[in-house]
């Protein structure tokens, strides 16, 4: 019984930490770099903006995580500008997960004015009934990212964040 219990335990250690793809982006950047996208829904074929705008900055960085806050603004017309409270995230250097790429290429894409060599990734998360995520990464833009899209095809729809401006410390 022993035995079975130290082959099973032996078998664990060989999933091995990977390199964190989110920490990788934004370890390239120092404290205090932001990022601010734009959100845009998608439904059929109607585009609806959505007045919201979410800024991505760089609070702490280290050999072993970086950890972002994020601040999510809602405008309605003819109000002020609502922030929710902050949320941290933390993005570890290593990680035992690993996204199963699909698809992956390059291209060029205009943001903020500016012309950026980007390269993208199609994913299909696990658990995704049908939806996956398109994720443009340039090294221009602190956290890697230009533009993200999400693709609920359960429910006909995308979600698409757009870098508008930033910030790099």
């Amino acid at each position: 019984m022993n035995l079975i219990l130290m082959v099973a335990f032996g078998v664990l250690p060989l999933q091995e930490d990977s390199e964190n793809p989110e920490y990788k982006r934004w370890a390239a950047f120092k404290v205090g770099s932001w990022v601010k996208m734009k959100s845009e829904i998608v439904s059929g074929e109607n585009k609806i903006p959505i007045p919201q705008e979410v800024t991505f900055t760089l609070i702490e960085l280290d050999e072993k995580k970086a950890v972002v806050e994020e601040v999510l603004v809602t405008t309605v017309p003819s109000k002020e500008p609502v922030p929710e409270k902050p949320k941290k995230r933390t993005y570890r250097a290593k990680s035992t997960k690993k996204e199963a790429i699909e698809k992956e290429g390059d291209e060029e894409l205009e943001i903020a004015g500016k012309k950026l060599a980007c390269h993208w990734t199609l994913v299909k998360p696990p658990g995704a009934s049908g939806g996956s995520m398109k994720t443009w990464a340039t090294p221009e833009v602190p956290g890697g990212v230009a533009r993200m899209e999400l693709n609920y095809s359960g429910l006909g729809g995308s979600q698409r964040l757009t870098a508008i401006s930033w910030e790099k410390k």
